[in-house]
């Protein structure tokens, strides 16, 4: 389970795309192998799917490969409910069915209704995407937000500045900031 975070408007999403590329194509990613390439579920919500596909075509143009053939599956909803067991059971049949290499989440905020800083929430449902991740034998990434610099908060670039509770750093095995 790992989390791209950063302010808003800092390419979080792009550098989404692009390792979804890599993962689909085989191809490295910021010069790290990728082991096990394969199929992508994306889940996408804040942009129109157009605007998705858009962007992931111009970073398969930039790396060479062919857009078409790319194994990259795309969840375009504006909210996808986690912290409801129907969206989270729908969503656990699209990965067993599916089998992706990996489970892209972008963003953080758009997976639940309910309180990023409620730490039995976000212990339950990260809980939950882990044990997804290791039943499916992939990887989930998901993007999130560093949280607004309080008055004298010097905000060092740590994951600790990820917004919300404790536990979404707590559950966290690699961050990229």
């Amino acid at each position: 389970l790992g989390f791209v975070g950063g302010e808003p408007k800092s390419n979080k999403s792009i550098a989404l795309l692009d390792l979804c590329a890599a993962v689909a194509s085989g191809q490295p990613f910021l010069d790290h192998a990728i082991p096990t390439p394969g199929p992508v579920l994306l889940f996408a919500a804040e942009d129109p799917l157009r605007s998705v596909a858009s962007r992931l075509r111009r970073i398969c143009r930039a790396r060479g490969i062919d857009a078409a053939s790319l194994d990259v599956h795309i969840i375009n909803e504006n909210l996808l409910r986690l912290d409801d067991a129907t969206q989270r059971q729908r969503l656990r049949d699209a990965v067993l069915a599916l089998r992706p290499r990996m489970i892209a989440l972008d963003p953080f905020r758009r997976l639940l209704c309910g309180d990023e800083n409620d730490s039995g929430l976000m212990s339950a449902l990260l809980g939950e995407l882990r044990a997804l991740g290791r039943e499916a034998k992939c990887s989930i990434v998901i993007v999130h937000h560093f949280r607004k610099r309080a008055m004298g908060d010097a905000g060092g670039r740590t994951a600790e500045r990820l917004r919300g509770s404790g536990d979404i750093f707590a559950a966290g095995d690699c961050y990229w900031l």
